[in-house]
């Protein structure tokens, strides 16, 4: 570390900066969501998994219809 850097995090400068910080958001359409699995996975087991039916996008829209003042507060991009 050089005497610069240490002086930027002394004083807590930011060192790297990234504007506009941009996240993708995955968009897709009902029951068509990316699925990761291996050739060894068993396809029953794949097709069952709560994990692979639930994704970002269709946790807000099952909030929104939860929740509907909080679906009034945040947008998509906002969702946690």
């Amino acid at each position: 570390m050089s005497t610069s850097e240490g002086t930027w995090r002394l004083f807590k400068t930011p060192i790297h900066d990234r504007s506009p910080a941009i996240e993708r958001l995955p968009v897709h359409l009902p029951n068509q969501q990316l699925v990761i699995y291996r050739d060894t996975d068993n396809i029953q087991e794949i097709t069952n998994r709560a994990a692979a039916k639930k994704t970002p996008l269709t946790e807000w829209f099952e909030t929104n219809l939860k929740y509907p003042d909080l679906a009034k507060a945040l947008t998509y991009a906002e969702f946690p």
